[in-house]
């Protein structure tokens, strides 16, 4: 997405500390609800160094990792269905 691209970094700031700003702005456009939004975090920084998962990866790479470890997660896995 254009906003993972042009947040990268603010992305991986959040994603290291379970939350902020950029990332909840990720989850908005995700459409994860407000319920949820703890759980995403959570996985976000548990997952982080398989998100992030090399430093010069592209954005599209790294939604693609934040999808698969949403998919493994039971409260998350229904964001990942087209």
């Amino acid at each position: 997405s254009k906003f993972a691209s042009a947040n990268m970094e603010s992305l991986a700031s959040d994603m290291a500390v379970g939350g902020g700003e950029t990332l909840a702005s990720l989850a908005d456009l995700m459409g994860v609800a407000e319920e949820d939004r703890a759980a995403f975090y959570e996985v976000a920084q548990d997952n982080f160094a398989s998100i992030y998962s090399d430093e010069n990866i592209t954005a599209g790479e790294m939604v693609d990792n934040l999808g698969q470890v949403m998919a493994s997660n039971v409260e998350l896995a229904d964001y990942t269905k087209a």
